[in-house]
Order: C-alpha cells, then structure tokens, then sequence
C-alpha cells in the first residue's frame, strides 16, 4: 500500500516574483516525497496546474482588487509606486478576513506551512491551528539585519557599521522603527484579538520572528553585507532561477534572429506588474540606446505591444515576456526595475545592470547591486534623458562593471536556493517529529 505523502500548504501573494521562488520550492519538496499545495491568487490557477501541482484560490485576485478598489490594475501599480502603505492599507489588511478563510479551509490536513512574508494571514492560521510555519523572505531587506540594514531607508540607519556600537544604534533604529510599524499594522492587532490570539509588537507582530520553525532567503547570500544573523532559526538559501511561465525551452525563432544579425542589444524589462504605462519609458530607452548605436530589446505589457512597435525603429525588438533565464546572456547591459527575481537572473547573466527602482524592496535591491559593483540606479519615477546617458556612459566604458559582474555570475549560478530551502524544511520536520 503506498505511503500517503504529508502536505505542505505553500502561501504567495503578488507578482510573477512572487510565485517562481515558490513554485521551484513546491517542485523541491514534492521530490522528497511530501505533497506540496500552492495556495495563492486564482489568477495563476492554470500556469500552476500546468506545472503538475496543487493548487487552492486565495482572495484576493486581480479583478476582486480592481473592483473593490475602482482602479486598473495599472492605477494600482502606480498608486503603489507612491505610497508604500498602500499595499497593506488598501490590498492586504481589508482582505484579512476572506485571505484567512481561504486559507483556513486549505490548511485543513496539512503538516506545516509555508509563508510568503507579506502572507501575514498564513501566519494566523498556522499560529491558530498549531501548525509549524516557515516565513520566506525573498529580499535582503526583510531580515532586517543590525549589520547590514535597509537601503534608501527614510530611517537614519548606519549604512556600514564598523563595530558593535553602530550596530547596536542600527539595532535601536529597527526597534524604533518595528513600533511604528506596528501602529499602522492596527488591523492585524485587531485581527488577532478577535481570533483569540495572543498579542504580539513590532516586528515579531508582522514576521512572526520568534517563530521556532525558522525563517528562509530565498535570495542571493551575495546580496549581503555580511552574513552576521546570530539568530540560529534564520537561513539563507540562495536565489532560485525558476521561471518558465511560457514553459519554452528557448526563445522565439524572430527573437533568436534578431540576436543573430547584429551586436549585443541592451534589454529594458519592468517585471509583470509595473510594467503598464509606461510607454514614455520605453521609448526614452531606445531613443537612448539608438543615440549609442545600440539595438534594443523592450518587455512591455502584453496590451501595449502592439502600439510600441509602431513607436519604434527596425533596431529594436519588443515582446511581452520571455523567459529571462535564456534572454539576459545574450544582451550587453540590462535594465530593470531591481525586483528581487529580475536582479538574480541579471546577476546569474554576467552582465551589467542599471536599475530604475518604483517601489518596495526594489530601492534597497538596487543599492545592493551597486554595492556589489555591477550597476549603477536611478529612481524610476524621476529618470531622465540624461541621467540615462551618463548611465549608458559609465556602464558601457568602465570595463570595471562587466569584469565583476562575470565573475559573480558564475558564482550565483551555482546557487541552489529552493533545493536548500527544502532541505532546511524537510530537517526541522524531521527532527520536530523525532
């Protein structure tokens, strides 16, 4: 009789760089002999069940947002861009209590959970119902590290502390700052004392981080300062490369000719979310890239493809999405929006990157990768023709950039971060039942 396999409830929330990290991780465990559901937005049904996996509809989706809030999933985008509370104010907390009930009723049988770290309701079913939980965290900049804190802060972190004592001042600035939060997070205290759920501060409120079960980096270790988390239930994984929306196993045949006749082109993606218009944007980058004689690739939404084409000169080649994993290789300076997916990928390439941060962990991206000295960034919302061209400038001359960002990507290309985090997974629920 065959052995009924033990289910992991895996909870994500947002983009298409939201889910890959999550899908490779569901594939991992499936591997080792568990049954792995991912638990998310409807809108993503048919590319998981296509993927052979398990799936259960979370609330909300793309269309309940959009009419509850009377905005485009565009607006959305950029009303996000401009207030960083309004994912958690208008997206995440008014949707607590249909989120929990999904969640409740997917949970039902399972032996531990997996939680996208803005999952916050998997959180409170797993603390409700008993259940061991692990948070992932897909950016340096959730960890909220002493040694090495968040970047393009508004909070007056030290940015490089050398010793305790400016780590110490960071950690009183985290403290500070965790209480704040947990002012604005009012919904998820009320949550809980309506659940019967004891009260919780600050971070621990939002993360849970004095959870035993243990908290994940599905990130590069690289984008680190240095790796000094004292905490024995914090893990950094590695990045995970998944990302086979359209399932092709290599480009598009126009696409490959294209890269066939001509130099390397630079490449401008803004992800899957933040990516509507913007086609000023992607006109600027290849009016930019046509004044340094170079060719252009443009990801854009799939709605305005059409219309870009029409915008644009026989050197430029615009599609929707494709896989970065087979596209960024080829291409001689990448530009992206600094999402924490498109920046592993950009790293695994090799190549040279100049980042235009919107919104969220992208800004802190950002700084990392300039840090690392692969790229140089600009904010999104204020880049201009020339900031542009002193970029192009820079990353185009300095041999410097391609050197080091060479010799990293064969270093993160080596990383296995889902195959790691199953691991680290399948030992605590090992060791727990013993």
């Amino acid at each position: 009789m065959e052995k009924i396999k033990e289910k992991i409830l895996i909870s994500t929330f947002g983009s298409l760089g939201d889910l890959y990290p999550f899908v490779a991780l569901a594939h991992e465990l499936n591997k080792a002999g568990y049954h792995s559901i991912i638990a998310t937005s409807s809108d993503y049904e048919d590319y998981l069940l296509s993927q052979g996996l398990d799936f259960r509809a979370v609330r909300p989706d793309a269309q309940l947002l959009s009419q509850k809030l009377n905005m485009t999933l565009a607006e959305i985008g950029n009303e996000m861009s401009r207030n960083d509370r309004f994912l958690f104010n208008k997206i995440i907390f008014p949707f607590l209590t249909e989120t929990y009930d999904d969640l409740s009723i997917a949970t039902v049988g399972v032996r531990a959970i997996v939680s996208h770290s803005i999952s916050f309701s998997a959180r409170l079913v797993a603390e409700k119902k008993q259940i061991p939980c692990f948070t992932i965290h897909l950016s340096p900049l959730m960890f909220y590290s002493a040694y090495d804190p968040p970047h393009g802060s508004k909070i007056p972190f030290i940015r490089n502390p050398g010793n305790k004592l400016s780590a110490s001042y960071n950690q009183l600035m985290i403290f500070l700052f965790s209480q704040l939060a947990g002012l604005w997070a009012r919904p998820l205290s009320k949550f809980r004392q309506e659940n019967k759920l004891n009260k919780k501060f600050g971070l621990d409120l939002l993360f849970n981080t004095k959870n035993t079960a243990g908290h994940i980096g599905l990130f590069s270790p690289c984008l680190l300062r240095k790796i000094q988390i004292k905490d024995r239930f914090k893990y950094v994984a590695g990045h995970s490369f998944h990302d086979n929306f359209d399932k092709s196993d290599c480009l598009a045949e126009n696409l490959q000719q294209f890269l066939n006749h001509g130099d390397e082109p630079v490449i401008f993606t803004l992800g899957s979310f933040i990516n509507r218009d913007r086609i000023h944007l992607y006109k600027l980058i290849n009016k930019v890239a046509s004044s340094f004689s170079l060719r252009t690739i443009l990801l854009v939404h799939e709605d305005e493809v059409s219309f870009l084409k029409t915008q644009v000169d026989n050197n430029c080649f615009v599609a929707s999405y494709v896989r970065h994993s087979l596209i960024f290789k080829h291409c001689r300076l990448i530009i992206h929006h600094g999402g924490i997916g498109t920046s592993g990928q950009a790293l695994r390439s090799g190549r040279p990157q100049f980042i235009l941060p919107f919104l969220g962990d992208q800004f802190d991206n950002a700084e990392r990768l300039k840090r690392l000295g692969v790229g140089t960034f600009s904010p999104g919302a204020a880049i201009t023709e020339q900031r542009l061209k002193v970029a192009f400038t820079e990353l185009l001359t300095d041999n410097t950039y391609m050197q080091t960002a060479q010799s990293l990507g064969r270093q993160v290309s080596n990383e296995t971060g889902a195959k790691n985090a199953a691991k680290n997974i399948i030992n605590f629920l090992s060791i727990e039942h013993n």
